[in-house]
């Protein structure tokens, strides 16, 4: 999952509640990776994680990469924030 650049311009409050929004959607990422490292899944849980990823450290794996994807967001759209 590679990153492309936005092609749409923000306004600086825009830009500042996407990368709240993303911020956000990091923590819930991490939420879940650490929960699933401490404690890892059963039941139903573990069943949709194996039925959608193939197996925990799959989903983790993927996880990690949306946090990267979420990462290159939050410093594209900073160019929004700062330029006004």
């Amino acid at each position: 999952m590679k990153y492309r650049k936005t092609r749409k311009i923000f306004t600086s409050s825009e830009a500042s509640n996407k990368i709240q929004c993303t911020q956000m959607m990091i923590e819930t990422l991490q939420e879940a990776i650490d929960t699933w490292q401490e404690m890892p899944p059963k039941g139903i849980i573990a069943c949709i994680i194996a039925s959608e990823f193939g197996s925990v450290e799959k989903a983790i794996e993927v996880n990690q990469k949306k946090i990267i994807w979420c990462n290159a967001r939050i410093d594209d759209l900073k160019q929004f924030s700062q330029e006004i």
